[in-house]
């Protein structure tokens, strides 16, 4: 590309920017609105681990068991607990979505074999195409598998830190972060 091409190029985009009015339809301002909170490097607070539909006192005690539990005393030790806490959130919501899914699938089979009398025939039926290749538990399964690995992975990380530093004392300064606190 020749120098005139790219000050020609540079010149249109510029023209075409000073065009631009921005949205114009609700969805589009919605999502210009949202964009900047995509990924949440620029949010004033964070809730880790909790959408904005689930209880934020769940969280506050999920989030309170895990540091009781595991008792960060640094920040590394802290940013690897609230990263349990996250996952621990996403598998419950998993578990969750999974029952749900399940409890829908078995309402569809009830309309669609009236045959299956009891519970236990219409609960196995249902459990069967779950968990055929493609069916729910496939779906299900290789998330929760990648979040138990890394759950088990961060486990580890912090057993290995308790075993390295428990005998020298503190390993950091004394932690006071407001990250992820629930209030």
């Amino acid at each position: 590309m020749t120098d005139e091409q790219k000050k020609r190029r540079a010149e249109n985009a510029r023209r075409n920017g000073a065009n631009s009015k921005g949205p114009k339809t609700e969805e589009g301002k919605r999502r210009s609105a949202d964009a900047h909170t995509k990924h949440g490097l620029y949010a004033q607070e964070t809730k880790c681990g909790v959408l904005p539909t689930e209880s934020q006192d769940a969280a506050a005690e999920l989030r309170l068991h895990f540091r009781s539990f595991w008792e960060p005393k640094s920040l590394y030790e802290s940013r690897k607990v609230e990263q349990l806490c996250r996952y621990a959130a996403e598998l419950d919501r998993l578990d969750m979505a999974r029952h749900r899914k399940l409890t829908e699938s078995m309402a569809e089979l009830r309309k669609l074999r009236p045959d299956l009398v009891s519970s236990a025939d219409l609960t196995a039926e249902v459990e069967f195409r779950a968990s055929a290749p493609g069916g729910v538990y496939e779906r299900f399964e290789v998330r929760i598998k990648r979040l138990n690995i890394e759950v088990s992975r961060l486990e580890r990380d912090l057993l290995r830190l308790k075993r390295h530093f428990s005998s020298s004392g503190p390993t950091d300064i004394p932690l006071q972060t407001n990250d992820c606190d629930p209030g």
